[in-house]
């Protein structure tokens, strides 16, 4: 309603601050009935500095490298570049959003089972919420996909094409992302195998950052784009190479390529489709058509496996 153009940037960050500051405060008045406070010594505060700053570390490769790739477009290509990365790079916060929400949820819970429920069958809490990720993950990024030809001119504008193909590069990160995600915050962090994340974390920001050198100044954000994919796949692996003796990963890969496959047959059919009519109107007409494909294969895909 209030930002026009480049003039608002200052009314711009007040918006976003004051949301952030209001959102907040909701949550404190809303936990207020449910928690009570208690007075901590600083003995139970400082034994938790240890181990929060060894999980610091990957949070800060993280950042950096996804901070990176803004910073090297602008100085190795130009701000035009920037802006079709980071508009197309905030489209993977729809599905991983919900991907992250359950890492959080289920991160306390199975901690708790590892060291206090030992007779609890762990595993099965961590196949079930890979498939739900799965599931998620696939079916929003093929689903965005699939929409991308039309979606890109409606939101953003003339000018824009480039982000269609950057849609097509960013959006499959989210199923690596949704495979480790479930790794890391319902077995590594839980079992205390913090190095096996730190590892795999700092591999990827390496890959992205080579890639970036290479790729940025030929081909701009594009080459971004491919960097931060192969980064994502990059830390994916590594966290499924480290535990491969300890869960049942090709296990888990084979049970969650029905789910690609179907989102990748979606994405095939309406990618291609053309309904010769307005984009808003091929908009709805293929999110209809999407959530029907997906829904009845999902269906014969929970019907004849064992899953």
């Amino acid at each position: 309603l209030f930002v026009k153009s480049s003039n608002s940037l200052l009314l711009y960050t007040i918006i976003m601050s004051v949301g952030s500051i209001v959102n907040n405060i909701t949550a404190w008045l809303y936990i207020r009935k449910h928690i009570n406070f208690v007075k901590v010594k600083l003995n139970d505060i400082v034994k938790h500095l240890k181990p929060n700053l060894i999980l610091f570390i990957p949070i800060v490769a993280v950042s950096l490298y996804k901070m990176m790739d803004k910073v090297m477009l602008g100085s190795m290509a130009n701000i035009e570049q920037v802006g079709f990365y980071e508009n197309s790079e905030k489209i993977i916060k729809i599905p991983t959003v919900l991907i992250s929400s359950l890492g959080t949820v289920m991160l306390p819970h199975m901690t708790s089972i590892y060291f206090y429920e030992k007779n609890v069958d762990a595993s099965k809490y961590l196949e079930k919420s890979l498939y739900i990720a799965m599931i998620i993950s696939t079916s929003l990024c093929f689903g965005i996909m699939s929409i991308s030809k039309e979606f890109v001119p409606v939101f953003y504008g003339k000018g824009y094409e480039v982000c269609i193909l950057l849609y097509l590069i960013l959006l499959p990160c989210c199923v690596f992302l949704a495979f480790s995600n479930v790794i890391r915050t319902q077995y590594l962090i839980p079992r205390g195998k913090d190095k096996q994340y730190i590892k795999a974390v700092i591999i990827g920001a390496v890959v992205n950052l080579m890639i970036n050198f290479v790729g940025i100044p030929r081909f701009g954000a594009i080459g971004a784009a491919f960097g931060t994919l192969i980064a994502e796949a990059t830390v994916c692996s590594c966290q499924a190479i480290d535990v491969r003796t300890e869960l049942p990963i090709k296990k888990y890969i084979l049970r969650c390529l029905p789910f690609i496959t179907l989102g990748g047959t979606m994405f095939a059919i309406l990618y291609m489709v053309d309904f010769n009519t307005s984009n808003i109107v091929q908009i709805f007409i293929k999110v209809l058509l999407g959530i029907l494909i997906y829904i009845v294969g999902l269906f014969g895909i929970l019907n004849f496996t064992k899953i």
